[in-house]
């Protein structure tokens, strides 16, 4: 009796199991990439300050004298469609999310960001929250691996090994000792 039902188990369940779950691997990759497509134009502003029951024309006017003034873009060159505050309140400091009118707007947004090195601002691509996620784990074993002497110009170390980028943007392995020049 044990038998026939590990049988049917094997022979029924377990195949659907599989199946089921590559259609479900499909589907989640599906809706990121629709996510993807509707965040295109959306940048992410952070350290901008404003007041907690600040109005949203408020809030837009602060956005564009942001991207006037900080990242020293030209007066009116860029149309900013919808924006709304993110993630929590923190001494007058939340994210915003901002969707430009197109493209051309978001890069020249990011032609200017280095304008903002050695300020307190940062603007970035709004991701998934599975890249966010994925960007953050990232983040923390690249800090980890800095501390620990791992990550250095222009390669790294795992598991004892030392990996170069090479000229075509390829990982090799370096011959002879583990020196990080």
């Amino acid at each position: 009796m044990v038998e026939k039902e590990l049988a049917v188990i094997k022979t029924e369940i377990v195949p659907n199991i599989v199946k089921n779950s590559d259609m479900i691997s499909s589907l989640t990759r599906r809706v990121e990439n629709m996510e993807l497509r509707e965040k295109r134009l959306n940048i992410v502003i952070h350290g901008l300050p404003y007041e907690k029951e600040e109005s949203s024309e408020n809030l837009r006017y602060k956005i564009l004298d942001f991207l006037q003034i900080n990242l020293k873009t030209k007066e009116n060159a860029i149309d900013i469609e919808e924006w709304k505050k993110i993630g929590k309140w923190t001494a007058q400091k939340r994210p915003v999310v901002v969707k430009l009118r197109g493209d051309e707007d978001k890069q020249m947004i990011f032609g200017h960001v280095k304008n903002l090195k050695g300020t307190l601002f940062g603007v970035e691509r709004d991701l998934s929250f599975s890249m966010r996620r994925n960007k953050s784990a990232l983040l923390k074993v690249r800090k980890e691996a800095i501390q620990e002497g791992k990550l250095f110009q222009n390669g790294i170390i795992i598991d004892g090994e030392v990996l170069v980028i090479t000229d075509d943007l390829s990982l090799t392995r370096r011959q002879g000792d583990a020196k990080t020049d």
